[in-house]
């Protein structure tokens, strides 16, 4: 397979991390990639560290004033000439052959997008109670919906189960879906939903990235969390094609509304 990967890679302040994020897609066994860099108005070394690459043409550097990590990448999605897209956050990793396997899918099936399993691992201290029992940011739900394949928009609707630094989504479709919306604090969520909705999805259940948890990432409050939450599921309650949605979307969409108010609400009174 010889189609070119663009790697969408938004950046802030990333002058410690991304240097290693770059590496880690130099390192892939698939070559024909490029890599593109939307510098979200960092002040420190981001510039300095992807300059040294002098990768030419495969590497490109924007930058723009701070706008929020959707409009990095809908930048960098603007001037990729890919025939895919891969997400790489810049503090995060990628195993040597995550694209090869990954790419084979879409030659095997007739799928949208396709997204992994992946390891985190902890650099530098970490405020006590932030991680789960699987060593990753969140919240434990013995519940929680396993990685699907096929049409898993239900399944997504009840969870979130897509990391972004492993997705590799097809340029049509992404194109069809339409960029990232920062009206969303999940915008990745929220557009994978809009993949889902109409394609099919497949994963490989491998860890092939690598996700940094580090005190620098640590900016947003469960509060916010649930709040941007609660828009999300609002914004599909009131769609104007909502009543046209099967019984069992409907009734997902109402729940987790209303849950996410009622966290919401209890995060507010104890001060998370």
């Amino acid at each position: 397979m010889s189609s070119l990967v663009s790697v969408i890679m938004p950046a802030y302040n990333s002058g410690r991390y991304i240097g290693e994020a770059i590496e880690s897609v130099l390192n892939q066994t698939y070559c024909h990639t490029e890599i593109i860099v939307a510098d979200d108005g960092s002040t420190d070394s981001t510039r300095e560290v992807v300059a040294a690459f002098n990768l030419g043409s495969r590497l490109q550097y924007l930058y723009q004033q701070n706008k929020g990590p959707a409009a990095a990448r809908n930048l960098a999605i603007r001037y990729a000439a890919g025939d895919f897209f891969a997400f790489l956050d810049s503090d995060d990793l990628w195993t040597p052959r995550k694209l090869e396997k990954q790419l084979q899918l879409f030659q095997d099936r007739k799928v949208g997008l396709v997204y992994s399993n992946m390891e985190c691992f902890q650099d530098g201290e970490i405020p006590s109670g932030w991680l789960n029992q699987d060593g990753c940011a969140g919240e434990d739900d013995e519940l929680a919906t396993p990685m699907r394949r096929g049409h898993a928009y239900e399944a997504l609707l009840r969870r979130n189960f897509i990391p972004i630094s492993t997705v590799v989504v097809r340029k049509d479709v992404l194109c069809e879906a339409g960029p990232f919306d920062g009206k969303f604090f999940q915008e990745d969520y929220e557009l994978w939903l809009r993949i889902a909705k109409v394609h099919e999805l497949d994963f490989i259940d491998e860890k092939l990235a690598k996700y940094r948890i580090h005190r620098n990432q640590i900016s947003s409050t469960k509060r916010r969390e649930y709040r941007g939450l609660c828009l999300l599921y609002q914004s599909l309650l009131f769609d104007r094609k909502y009543l046209e949605r099967q019984s069992s979307e409907k009734l997902l969409i109402a729940r987790n509304y209303l849950l996410n108010i009622l966290k919401r609400t209890y995060t507010s009174i104890v001060g998370m």
